[in-house]
């Protein structure tokens, strides 16, 4: 069955270069969802980016804002068939877009998890749920390069353990998606991995984008920068730069040669 899609006014009313694969991920209330549909507005007033929402109220922030809001399902996708229907049509209708954002990509893989869960009680594979999934976001992955267009995947933080008795960090932070394992999956695949983050500068905070380069502004490197996950293969060398998507995005150099 097609799905449905809300554009235009009723979108609001309910809720460039080669092709890049992202995952722009942080702490809640960092703007994550601004900066990826904010990259996509057209001079028009419209946007070009067809919205995939995985949780309840992800466009909350776009509507309070007054932002241009991207066409979407009229329903939250929460499973995996309802995530190939809404790929499926983006497909369709590519040419009406330049790009995919998915949010969140954590909540959606926490839902289709369960769901396997509830559906393989009584399996004594202990391996059946953690390979099915994979296997989901494998093809997902696959599904969403093949559209030709940019794609944004938005995922919460998962912090650094903190041992309180050795005062160390047990574990490196990053995406938070399930199983544990397809971080690395998906860290191997995409071609930038941005965290958002605010930093003191000058007295204030400022929004900023931890890259994966190499070369730190003075003075405003975190104890813990290094437990972050962060990649690029964007040419950029600032290991930290402006939280702003759309120049990020129109500063990009091509990829490095061999990966």
């Amino acid at each position: 069955m097609p799905i449905e899609v809300v554009s235009g006014a009723a979108a609001v009313a309910n809720v460039a270069s080669e092709c890049f694969f992202l995952m722009l991920y942080g702490p809640p209330g960092t703007q994550k969802t601004t900066d990826a549909v904010q990259a996509f507005a057209r001079p028009d007033g419209s946007n070009g980016a067809f919205f995939i929402p995985c949780e309840d109220g992800a466009l909350k922030p776009i509507l309070a804002r007054g932002l241009a809001v991207p066409d979407h399902p009229r329903e939250v996708v929460r499973t995996w068939e309802g995530m190939c229907e809404a790929v499926a049509f983006a497909a369709a209708n590519r040419n009406r877009y330049s790009a995919v954002i998915i949010d969140t990509l954590s909540t959606w893989t926490a839902n289709v998890y369960k769901h396997l869960e509830d559906t393989h009680k009584g399996n004594r594979n202990k391996f059946a749920i953690p390979l099915q999934m994979r296997q989901y976001l494998y093809q997902m992955r696959i599904g969403a390069r093949n559209l030709g267009l940019h794609v944004v995947m938005i995922a919460h933080a998962q912090p650094p353990m903190y041992d309180p008795e050795t005062g160390a960090f047990k574990s490196h932070g990053g995406p938070l998606l399930a199983p544990r394992t397809a971080i690395d999956l998906f860290y191997g695949e995409v071609d930038s991995v941005l965290r958002v983050d605010s930093l003191p500068v000058l007295g204030g905070r400022q929004r900023v984008y931890f890259t994966g380069g190499e070369e730190w502004p003075p003075g405003i490197v975190p104890a813990d920068a290094h437990l972050w996950r962060a990649k690029n293969r964007e040419g950029c060398g600032l290991a930290v730069v402006p939280a702003d998507l759309g120049a990020f995005v129109r500063a990009r150099k091509p990829p490095y040669s061999g990966l």
